[in-house]
């Protein structure tokens, strides 16, 4: 089983009050005997085209399902699928 870290990120302003905190998860990633932390990330094709982001959740309650529910038991996140749906010969 991978090992996971819930870590928390929160903006501070000039007059020190916390704005946006978010929760977010990396895992631990081996390569040989060598062992790193690896931010969970996923794609977004709404708002960068397709790039990877942060995932992020708003409580840690629902970072720490999110490990349960979905890393730990290898679900799938996301998916794509493509379909030809028409050939045109010219």
């Amino acid at each position: 089983m991978k090992n996971y870290k819930i870590f928390r990120s929160v903006y501070i302003d000039k007059d020190g009050d916390e704005i946006a905190p978010y929760y977010f998860i990396k895992k631990l990633e081996r390569i040989l005997w060598f062992g790193y932390w690896k931010t969970v990330t996923h794609q977004d094709y709404l708002k960068t085209d397709g790039g990877t982001v942060i995932t992020h959740f708003h409580t840690y309650d629902d970072a720490y399902n999110f490990i349960i529910n979905v890393l730990s038991k290898n679900k799938i996140r996301q998916k794509r699928i493509d379909a030809e749906v028409a050939k045109v010969d010219i």
